[in-house]
């Protein structure tokens, strides 16, 4: 089990929630691929090869972590938003230690 606090330290974009995880994320858009590059200011930096448009971006995003965790769309969703480049993401039914396990 991963210790919350050493989780907070070298994961600050990574929170446990009660059903899930929520995860920070900084977006750029319009890229040659879609891939997840490192942090960047507390935040999971990835970069998506997507047009400028909000539902465009937030579709593909959802599309892409799914792919990543292997599990299906409706386990994900966008809770807040912050332009269309800080996204705060909730995925249902995955712990943090297999967040941090999926992501590297």
């Amino acid at each position: 089990m991963i210790d919350n606090k050493i989780t907070n330290l070298k994961y600050p974009w990574l929170r446990k929630i009660d059903n899930g995880i929520l995860i920070e994320i900084l977006v750029m858009t319009e890229c040659s691929k879609t891939r997840i590059m490192g942090s960047q200011n507390e935040r999971l930096l990835i970069q998506l090869e997507c047009s400028l448009i909000t539902t465009s971006i937030d579709k593909t995003l959802i599309n892409f972590l799914a792919d990543v965790f292997d599990i299906p769309t409706v386990q994900i969703s966008i809770v807040a938003s912050s332009g269309k480049d800080k996204k705060t993401v909730s995925i249902d039914q995955i712990s943090t230690a297999n967040a941090i396990i999926k992501l590297s």
